[in-house]
């Protein structure tokens, strides 16, 4: 496994892609990472009083900012940035810090705690995003069937949803970002899509309900003024 070089624009698109493709906001750490990897092999060292982290040369000092990684998709960010050597320097330096019981993600903390070396690591993480990516997978499929019932059309959802399990296959052959930001794309433009028909089929249930509510009002005042009569 060669060093992989990373370069101003690469470890933007990245950035932005995880950042697109995750729920929360970005988080420090992301940003920590971002900002040694654009630094300039020859500046080593920062101004006095600065709160950057430190450069790209101090490699033991960066460690101390890697460990602070969250969830599954924010570590598979970073070991694509490190080679084999940062890896397990990586790693012994995660081990070696003192996590908390409540730890923020238990799911990246077993993955690396409980890997040998690099290339464990890298095959727990693969099977973590990989069944992360079929549980999403699996609810929408789950959704899509629900919607139907009710009467929705979601063919095209569906459509979209089919191509999913083999890219799933094919990111875990190659571990790539750009394909596990290709599966994380469809999966949140499907399931913003079934958003948008849950509305619509919300609305069709309010405009149903309040048809009945105006007929039973107008049977009942029928049939009181016909009781009037008699």
């Amino acid at each position: 496994m060669k060093k992989k070089k990373v370069s101003k624009k690469i470890a933007k698109r990245d950035l932005e892609g995880l950042r697109k493709s995750s729920k929360k906001k970005p988080r420090r750490f992301l940003k920590t990472v971002k900002r040694i990897y654009q630094q300039s092999p020859k500046s080593n060292s920062y101004k006095k009083n600065s709160r950057q982290p430190p450069a790209k040369g101090n490699a033991e000092k960066k460690f101390e900012y890697f460990v602070d990684v969250g969830n599954l998709e924010e570590l598979n960010y970073l070991i694509n940035l490190l080679d084999p050597h940062q890896i397990e320097k990586f790693m012994h330096h995660y081990k070696e810090k003192k996590h908390p019981k409540n730890v923020e993600d238990f799911q990246t903390y077993k993955v690396v705690t409980t890997s040998k070396d690099y290339k464990e690591l890298i095959e727990r993480l693969k099977e973590g995003l990989g069944e992360k990516l079929i549980s999403e997978y699996d609810d929408l499929k789950k959704e899509i069937s629900d919607i139907r019932k009710k009467g929705g059309d979601v063919l095209i959802e569906d459509l979209k949803l089919s191509s999913v399990p083999l890219k799933i296959k094919l990111f875990k052959a190659t571990m790539e970002k750009k394909d596990f930001y290709k599966i994380k794309k469809i999966l949140k433009e499907v399931k913003d899509e079934i958003n948008e028909v849950k509305k619509i089929i919300l609305k069709k249930e309010e405009e149903i309900t309040k048809s009945k509510s105006v007929k039973e009002k107008f049977e009942k005042k029928d049939q009181v003024q016909k009781e009037n009569k008699k």
